[in-house]
């Protein structure tokens, strides 16, 4: 693999027909991002973060919690592949490079992988478990 490949691939891409899922998916990778450390100190949780004691804080983009959790179950269940893929494009974000070498694709089936897991999101006809009836 060559990087020169990742630039002619542009990951960011998103398809009209799947704005709907992306802004969906953008929420769920806020929340799975910013859910904190479990194990944190109480003490440590009551304190404000160093960046509070002298900036004004910006606000959060508010997470809906509810719907982020449908998606993480509907993620859950997609195949193996899309399954990374599509953590990889929305939570982790790391370079295609790593990621594609990660999963043993070459740059333009990752992004394939990415587009395919959001139509399967979309469709919900990715059911591995038959008693997992409910998707979005």
């Amino acid at each position: 693999m060559h990087n020169i490949q990742a630039e002619r691939i542009d990951f960011a891409r998103i398809e009209p027909r799947h704005y709907a899922i992306d802004a969906r998916l953008e929420n769920w990778g806020r929340y799975v991002k910013d859910r904190g450390a479990s194990w944190m100190s109480p003490i440590w949780r009551l304190g404000k973060p160093m960046g509070r004691h002298w900036n004004v804080p910006e606000p959060k983009t508010v997470v809906d919690a509810n719907d982020a959790m449908k998606i993480e179950h509907s993620v859950s269940i997609l195949p193996e592949p899309h399954r990374t893929a599509i953590r990889w494009a929305y939570v982790y974000r790391s370079s295609p490079a790593r990621q594609a070498r990660a999963l043993g694709v070459r740059y333009d089936t990752l992004a394939r992988l990415v587009v395919d897991a959001r139509q399967m999101l979309i469709q919900g006809n990715y059911h591995q478990h038959p008693e997992k009836t409910q998707c979005l």
